[in-house]
């Protein structure tokens, strides 16, 4: 996405999206981190918080700001939900040795244990926005990731998107979207992950309450959900330096994944680092959302604003 795109896309946002709120700049969750006395093995992103629900059908968009990078961590950044058959599915982008892939794995029991069935290299996966969903039908749940499907036989009649889930006399997280990180060193990769456009049978999802493990020391990450998306990112994704005058009003306008609060009268400037980004365009009238969408940045973008 070029500049320009991007200049035009934020000043539609500041018309569209200015509403009155207190000052102050948000960010959704900041999460201070530690690995635990193993902290080779962690996990964050949101767990779902609403109702119960039978559904055939989950779709969503991914998208990931770096496909090679330099580490030897192995990552798995996914949307999974149970199904009817006690299988666990799941459906995303995995990261090994530095290189993106698509994922995707289903389970089973086996001899009273939880087994996973799983292809970590399903393709190779390059910078960008993806199309995904999984279904269930007739016993099959299938698996689509950027125009390829994996369809598995597992006995399913439908998913079910919950909390939590009970099995061999324990209980499971539910419907996740998280990244979870094998042998962590204390450092976080230099990848994001943004998953918009969640929806269970062409309804979103909207209820998600933050989920996290091993985590408990500043790694300057950051989880942000809005609505039916939930981003992920490893490193903070942008700066803001306010330049005051006389400070009038408060207003507050969402720009990328974070709403911003700003004093009218003060001059900003707003560099947004290179990252995927969610925007909304939010209705004059009422506030509610009139367009989002998604921006990839391939260089960090500086913007001036006034208001």
């Amino acid at each position: 996405m070029n500049y320009k795109i991007v200049s035009r896309v934020l000043a539609i946002a500041i018309v569209l999206g200015i509403l009155y709120i207190s000052m102050n700049i948000i960010l959704p969750y900041y999460l201070p981190q530690t690995p635990s006395e193993s902290g080779t093995h962690i996990y964050i992103g949101e767990i779902y918080s609403g109702k119960t629900v039978n559904v055939t059908g989950i779709s969503f968009d991914v998208s990931i700001s770096r496909a090679i990078f330099k580490s030897d961590y192995i990552t798995y950044s996914v949307f999974s939900i149970w199904d009817s058959n006690k299988s666990y599915d799941q459906l995303g982008i995995s990261t090994i040795n530095g290189v993106a892939f698509g994922t995707y794995s289903y389970t089973e029991v086996s001899n009273g244990t939880i087994r996973y069935i799983f292809n970590p290299k399903w393709f190779p996966l390059g910078s960008g926005n993806y199309k995904a969903s999984i279904n269930v039908s007739n016993g099959y749940v299938k698996f689509t990731l950027d125009g390829k499907s994996y369809i598995a036989k597992n006995g399913a009649k439908y998913l079910i998107l919950s909390k939590n889930e009970n099995l061999l006399n324990g209980s499971y997280a539910g419907t996740t979207v998280y990244e979870e990180i094998y042998n962590f060193k204390w450092k976080m990769i230099p990848v994001d992950f943004n998953f918009s456009n969640i929806y269970a049978d062409q309804y979103p999802i909207v209820k998600w309450n933050l989920f996290l493990h091993n985590i408990s020391y500043n790694y300057s990450q950051y989880v942000f959900q809005f609505y039916n998306t939930v981003n992920i990112y490893d490193s903070v994704p942008y700066f803001l330096k306010g330049y005051p005058s006389s400070a009038l009003d408060n207003y507050i306008f969402k720009i990328a994944d974070f709403e911003i609060h700003l004093y009218s009268g003060i001059k900003y400037s707003l560099m947004l680092m290179t990252s995927n980004y969610t925007y909304y365009l939010l209705s004059p009238n009422n506030g509610s959302i009139a367009e989002s969408g998604s921006i990839y940045l391939y260089k960090n973008t500086w913007l001036n604003l006034t208001l």
